[in-house]
């Protein structure tokens, strides 16, 4: 039974807060609203709703984009997750399907590349495919420093403060060339001919 009365309650708190917008009792509502926990993701959607009842669009569309953001970044964690265990069974294919319909979902998305790129890469360098695996390394680490380091593209984003994350990227770049230099997972890499001057190359970016 406990754990039914959460949901029971979330309902019902649902419920007082669609009454009182239906009523423009805004303040009651966001009263209700701010009662409910933080990580209940209904929460986030009636907020959404609300400030847009009270005709506070920017706000309302901050937290849908907010929404899209993190819902791609747990699209991400999860189709990896999966890219792991097709992987671990041996279905190569499948993990390389996955990797491309991720792609497409993060294009879609206007994501910017890099991201688009890691589940392929978790693919690639999962199975030891060292040729792949340094040109799509390269493909990252450009996108990463290079003009859609953070740019989230598109009508998804006009209203969402995201636009300047560079620093950030750079700094995940730099982390993704010490893994690459010093990981056992990508020590295939580094048998490869164009790993060193891949190395020089982004050492070179990141000093700049």
């Amino acid at each position: 039974m406990k754990s039914v009365v959460p949901a029971v309650r979330d309902q019902a708190s649902a419920m007082l807060i669609a009454k009182a917008m239906q009523e423009e009792r805004y303040e009651d509502a966001q009263r209700i609203l701010d009662g409910i926990p933080d990580r209940t993701v209904d929460k986030e959607e009636r907020q959404a709703i609300l400030y847009a009842r009270e005709g506070k669009d920017e706000d309302a569309a901050r937290v849908w984009e907010a929404r899209v953001i993190r819902i791609a970044a747990d699209l991400m964690g999860a189709i990896v997750g999966l890219i792991e265990i097709a992987l671990r069974d041996g279905r190569k294919d499948d993990a390389l399907e996955c990797a491309h319909r991720a792609q497409l979902a993060f294009e879609a998305l206007g994501q910017p590349a890099w991201m688009s790129l890691m589940p392929r890469l978790a693919a690639v360098t999962a199975s030891g495919d060292s040729g792949e695996a340094i040109e799509l390394l390269d493909a990252v680490m450009t996108s990463l420093h290079g003009g859609d380091s953070a740019a989230l593209q598109g009508p998804l984003y006009r209203y969402s403060d995201l636009n300047d994350l560079t620093d950030l990227t750079s700094r995940m770049g730099a982390l993704l060339l010490s893994e690459v230099e010093n990981e056992d997972e990508y020590a295939f890499v580094r048998a490869v001919p164009a790993y060193r001057s891949f190395v020089e190359k982004w050492k070179a970016v990141g000093s700049v």
